[in-house]
């Protein structure tokens, strides 16, 4: 092999090898990048399914609740309260 020819292989090769780094730290760089993006849309949904959650916990409370007073309210309970809320009424006028 020529001098010459040898030069302008190990250029070629070097280039090469510069060119290999050069994607391999592009690629590197890139997949951080969607690693982290795709914690980020984790932790966003991890934070929406816990309020759809919540929601369900208090919706279903609310029922609970309601259908237990139906089942424990008497009708003198009932009475009672309304006295008592047009009583508080007339003591805020």
């Amino acid at each position: 092999m020529s001098r010459e020819t040898k030069e302008l292989h190990d250029q070629i090769r070097q280039e090469g090898q510069l060119e290999r780094e050069r994607i391999v730290t592009r690629a590197r760089e890139e997949s951080e990048r969607l690693r982290k993006q795709a914690q980020l849309i984790a932790e966003q949904e991890v934070k929406k399914a816990r309020l759809v959650l919540k929601k369900e916990v208090v919706d279903l409370s609310v029922n609970l609740a309601e259908e237990i007073l139906k089942e424990t309210t008497q009708p003198e309970d009932q009475d009672r309260l309304v006295r008592d809320y047009i009583g508080k009424v007339r003591q805020l006028q």
